[in-house]
């Protein structure tokens, strides 16, 4: 874990071999996330529909047998 101080006008650096380890060369657009008191930073994909592809999938893998139970559930 690093240390990184924001400077006058809001901007931090990411250490030199944090960029080196993760490729993150100059332009690279990232995403910035806050969670609680945390901020998050994520290479922004290319194409979302591309990073989101099956996402959920397993959502539908047993809708039969969810109906099922729940069908069960009301006798």
């Amino acid at each position: 874990m690093g240390e990184i101080i924001v400077d006058k006008r809001g901007r931090i650096v990411i250490p030199k071999a944090t960029r080196e380890r993760l490729g993150l060369a100059p332009g690279t657009r990232l995403l910035l996330m806050e969670e609680q008191t945390a901020i998050v930073l994520l290479r922004r994909p290319e194409r979302f529909t591309l990073a989101l592809q099956g996402l959920g999938k397993h959502l539908w893998a047993d809708v039969e047998g969810y109906l099922q139970n729940e069908r069960g559930s009301w006798e």
